[in-house]
């Protein structure tokens, strides 16, 4: 998913396949990961799952070809006022599962973006490569998905 925030929101979000084989009944969940405590704290005061997942926007993505992108119509709130937008992506499909991760960075004008897509244990998608990535004084990327 491609984002672009402008007004405490993410619009004009796409979904599309780096890949050779399309996404067969592809839905995303997506979770703005400073929401997480909310739904944690609703979690606890109500006793129902289904509160947790209030925070979560959910998209229904139908068949996603190679190559081509595919215009969502949902809009996904965020917190502009943040130095680092986070979101942690799940994507189901009929041939499988994986996870997305999207960091957005602000700069002057605008944001600067990064994600990763995880299947099992496998790095299968990154953007921009790894070695692009500014790193920290550790050696690592500066994304939240490496912390390790």
């Amino acid at each position: 998913m491609l984002v672009n925030p402008q007004g405490g929101v993410i619009r004009n979000i796409t979904a599309h396949v780096e890949g050779d084989y399309p996404l067969i009944d592809a839905h995303a969940s997506v979770l703005d990961l400073d929401k997480v405590s909310l739904g944690v704290e609703e979690l606890k005061r109500t006793g129902n799952m289904h509160d947790f997942f209030k925070h979560h926007v959910k998209f229904n993505c139908g068949t996603v070809q190679p190559n081509l992108a595919v215009m969502q119509n949902q809009i996904v709130p965020c917190d502009m006022t943040k130095s680092s937008i986070r979101f942690k992506i799940e994507w189901t499909a009929r041939n499988g599962r994986w996870t997305q991760y999207v960091e957005l960075k602000r700069k002057e004008g605008g944001y600067d973006f990064y994600t990763a897509v995880q299947r099992g244990e496998e790095w299968v998608f990154e953007n921009p490569l790894r070695d692009s990535i500014p790193q920290r004084s550790d050696g690592k990327p500066d994304v939240f998905w490496h912390t390790d």
